[in-house]
C-alpha cells in the first residue's frame, strides 16, 4: 500500500471514488484501454482535460488503488447478471499485481538514495525483508528479482484478458462492448435514450436488475 501521497498533487487532478459517481462511459474506458486516467473527472472548475491524461506517477499509483476499490463495489453489486464479471476480476487483479509492482520498484529506488526505516517496512509488508546492518544492493538486487515473478504473474493475467474480451466479442458477435448493448435494451426499458457520460456505474446497475426484476415477473406471471 502506499503509503503517503503529495496532496497538493493529488489535488489537482479531482477524481472519481467510487461506482455511485463514476460515470459509465469512464469506467468503460478504463476496462476497454487499462488507462487508469479515465478515472479523473474531465472538468475540474472551468478546466476541461482530455483523455487520456498524462499522470504523475505517484498519481497514477493513487489512482490504481482507488480503481481497485471501485472493481471491488462492482463484483459485489453486480451479482451473476453480468457477462464481463469474469473479465471484471481479471482486470482487477493485474491492477493488484500493477501496484504492488510498482509500489516494490519505488521503494527500493527511494531505499538506494537513502535508507528509511518506513519504506523498509513497506517492503516487509510485502514479505520482502531488509538488514540495514548488511551489504544494500544485493538486497536489493533479490528483491527485484523476486519481485520480478510479479510480471510473471501479470503478463498470464493479461492473456486471460484477452482470452474474455474475445470470448465476449464471439458471444455478441460484435467487437463492441457489451455495456453498450445494454444500454440500447435498458433505454428502451426506460423509454429514453441512456448516456453513458452522464449516468454513474452505480444507476446503471440498478437500472440492469429493475430490468431483470421485471423480467422475472413477466416469466412468472405466465406460468
Amino acid at each position: 500500500m502506499i503509503k503517503s501521497i503529495n496532496r497538493a498533487t493529488l489535488r489537482k487532478y479531482p477524481h472519481y471514488k467510487s461506482i455511485d459517481d463514476l460515470k459509465l462511459w469512464n469506467f468503460d474506458m478504463i476496462s476497454q484501454t487499462g488507462n487508469i486516467s479515465y478515472l479523473v473527472k474531465e472538468r475540474a472548475g472551468k478546466k476541461t482535460r482530455e483523455y487520456p491524461i498524462q499522470l504523475p506517477k505517484i498519481v497514477e499509483e493513487r489512482l490504481t488503488e482507488v480503481y481497485q476499490n471501485i472493481a471491488d463495489e462492482y463484483l459485489n453489486a453486480i451479482g451473476e447478471f453480468d457477462d464481463r464479471k469474469v473479465q471484471m476480476e481479471i482486470e482487477r487483479e493485474i491492477l493488484q499485481l500493477r501496484t504492488e509492482y510498482m509500489t516494490i520498484r519505488n521503494c527500493v529506488f527511494s531505499l538506494k538514495l537513502k535508507y528509511d526505516p518506513e519504506i523498509a517496512y513497506v517492503l516487509e509488508e510485502f514479505g520482502y525483508s531488509i538488514d540495514e546492518n548488511q551489504e544494500m544492493e544485493p538486497q536489493f538486487e533479490r528483491i527485484m528479482h523476486q519481485a520480478s515473478n510479479l510480471i510473471t504473474q501479470y503478463s498470464i493475467e493479461e492473456k486471460n484478458l484477452e482470452f474474455e474480451k474475445e470470448k465476449l466479442s464471439n458471444t455478441n458477435g460484435e467487437k463492441k462492448s457489451s455495456i453498450y448493448d445494454s444500454l440500447i435494451i435498458l433505454g428502451k426499458f426506460q423509454g429514453y435514450r441512456l448516456d453513458p457520460k452522464k449516468i454513474t456505474v452505480s444507476e446503471y446497475l440498478g437500472m440492469r436488475k429493475s430490468l431483470a426484476d421485471a423480467n422475472k415477473n413477466k416469466r412468472h406471471n405466465k406460468q
